[in-house]
């Protein structure tokens, strides 16, 4: 391989508004032969590298921030192909889809249910049956009047602890001379 990018390349990562910049041509000839070295096929490479560049530029103009792409970008998804053993552009097309899929599926499976007003009512009542209360009304009543036992008691419980230099954990605290 030349020490010159190759042109094609070079072009669509301009026309793919990839900033260039003085490291470009060098990351597009490394790139070249991290693919190349992958594929054993310099022209497998390249198209290789011309997906990639394609799918930064998809992924700015798909973007809500429009953010300046950079050749990390490009980077990305090169050494992705190159640790899943990915040697075609047909294998890069089948697991960039399988990705976008599974990428799908769990933005889909992550949103967060609101619960409505009677689970939260079935949820309390269940609680207050676990813990011994006749009713939701008097849980609610029995858990007020512990935290307010707790609260006006707090100074008296604190003077009672033994100050006995251990942690919490029973460890001996070191003491200073």
């Amino acid at each position: 391989m030349n020490k010159q990018a190759d042109s094609q390349v070079k072009n669509e990562w301009k026309s793919a508004n990839i900033e260039f910049n003085g490291y470009s041509n060098n990351d597009i000839i490394k790139f070249l032969s991290q693919l190349q070295n992958q594929t054993h096929d310099y022209f497998e490479a390249k198209r290789m590298l011309i997906s990639a560049i394609r799918l930064v530029k998809k992924k700015g103009l798909t973007s809500k921030k429009k953010k300046k792409m950079t050749g990390g970008y490009v980077k990305d998804y090169v050494d992705t192909w190159i640790a899943n053993g990915l040697t075609s552009v047909d294998e890069m097309l089948e697991f960039e889809n399988k990705r976008s899929e599974r990428s799908n599926n769990s933005q889909r499976e992550s949103k967060v249910l609101k619960p409505t007003s009677d689970q939260i009512q079935k949820q309390n009542e269940q609680l207050a049956k676990e813990l011994g209360y006749e009713s939701v009304a008097a849980m609610a009543k029995g858990s007020w009047e512990k935290l307010y036992e707790l609260r006006r008691t707090r100074e008296e419980r604190l003077a009672k602890r033994p100050k006995t230099g251990l942690t919490a954990t029973g460890n001996q605290v070191l003491k200073r001379f």
